[in-house]
C-alpha cells in the first residue's frame, strides 16, 4: 500500500497493486491455466481409452455368447473344421463375414477379433474334439491405439 500526502498535509489513502505484483499474479494464473489444460487432455485420453476397452469387452463377450449358442457337437463345424481337429480359430481379419465374428470389430477402427476353440482331455491336456471332455474358448480383441500402442482384451471360458 502506498501512502501519499496532499499539499495541505492530509493523508490520501490509495489502494492499488504495483506492476511487479500484477505480473507475479498473472504468471501464477498462467501456470494454473497450463496445468488445468494438461489435466483436461489426460482426462480426455483416459475417457477415450475407457470407451475403446468397453467396446472391445462387448465384442469379446458377444463372441463368447455366439459360441455358447452353438451345440457342443457343432463347434468344430462352425469353426470350419472337423471333430478330428484339436484347435480351431476364426479371425475377423481373415474371415470378416464368419458368423462368430461378423460385425464385432466395427466399434474399434483397425480392431481384430480372434475366436479360438480348443478341445481338452481329462486333466486339461489338448485333445481332438472327438475325444474332448471340455472345450476352452478364448476370444482376443486387439486394436491400435491413437498413442501407437496395441491394446488387447482377452476373455476365456471352458465349457464342460
Amino acid at each position: 500500500m502506498v501512502e501519499r500526502r496532499a499539499r495541505h498535509g492530509a493523508v490520501l489513502d490509495e489502494r492499488g497493486v504495483l506492476l511487479p505484483e500484477a505480473l507475479a499474479a498473472l504468471a501464477i494464473l498462467g501456470l494454473v491455466a497450463v496445468a488445468a489444460a494438461g489435466m483436461a487432455a489426460v482426462a480426455r485420453r483416459g475417457e477415450r481409452l475407457a470407451g475403446e476397452h468397453a467396446a472391445a469387452r462387448r465384442a469379446a463377450t458377444a463372441a463368447l455368447a455366439r459360441v455358447a449358442a452353438v451345440s457342443w457337437a457343432r463347434v468344430p463345424e462352425v469353426f470350419g473344421g472337423s471333430r478330428d481337429d484339436a484347435d480351431l480359430a476364426v479371425s475377423s481379419s481373415a474371415s470378416p463375414g464368419h458368423e462368430l465374428v461378423a460385425g464385432l470389430a466395427e466399434g474399434l477402427p483397425g480392431g481384430v477379433v480372434l475366436v479360438r476353440a480348443q478341445g481338452l482331455a481329462p486333466g486339461g491336456a489338448p485333445a481332438r474334439f472327438r475325444e474332448a471332455v471340455a472345450i476352452r474358448v478364448r476370444v482376443r480383441v486387439t486394436w491400435p491405439g491413437s498413442d501407437g500402442t496395441v491394446h488387447r482384451v482377452l476373455l476365456a471360458e471352458t465349457r464342460y
